[in-house]
């Protein structure tokens, strides 16, 4: 998503979100709706969890964008994810537990071909990542945001996000369960 400035490209696109033109907001959703569910799968949430992560984030933008101070991709993008990543948390708390052994390799599968045996490598892998890290590693390789995409979206720092990525890969190298010496 380019930063432009507007929803989608068009003058006057978040005054149109504003006005709840139907288009305007059907655009925004066939652009942001499968983000929002590849990064929910990432974070280890089912497939039924991952829509209703994404639609929340729908809803709580339609009922808070007059409120808020949204007025770039970037910063709807970005509220977007972390109303995503906040209600995965409390729906997580919610059920007493930690997020699904990790589909985040399921979902990278969906639109990326893999195979069986690297998919469930990368299951075991990022698995026992704590959240931190592994949400920068969702954004940065599942989602394709760049490091300072993913720094405005975390409201971290891109040094922190930098940190982050390097400690996780660091810590996916490490990893026995992907060394191909060891299959």
């Amino acid at each position: 998503m380019a930063h432009s400035g507007r929803a989608d490209g068009e003058p006057g696109d978040i005054a149109r979100l504003l006005a709840r033109d139907e288009d305007a907001w059907r655009a925004l959703h066939e652009r942001e709706f499968q983000v929002l569910y590849r990064f929910a799968r990432g974070m280890g949430a089912d497939e039924h969890l991952a829509e209703d992560c994404a639609s929340e984030a729908f809803i709580r933008l339609l009922r808070e964008l007059p409120k808020r101070r949204l007025d770039t991709e970037r910063s709807i993008r970005a509220w977007l994810l972390v109303v995503c990543r906040n209600y995965l948390r409390d729906q997580f708390r919610r059920s007493h537990g930690a997020p699904a052994p990790l589909d985040a390799a399921h979902a990278a599968s969906e639109s990326v071909e893999i195979d069986p045996h690297t998919r469930l490598a990368l299951e075991s892998a990022l698995a026992p990542l704590p959240e931190t890290q592994r949400e920068v590693l969702v954004m940065r390789f599942m989602l394709g945001m760049t490091t300072q995409q993913v720094a405005h979206a975390s409201g971290r720092g891109v040094k922190a996000v930098e940190s982050l990525q390097h400690r996780a890969l660091a810590a996916l190298r490490r990893s026995s369960v992907l060394r191909k010496e060891d299959r």
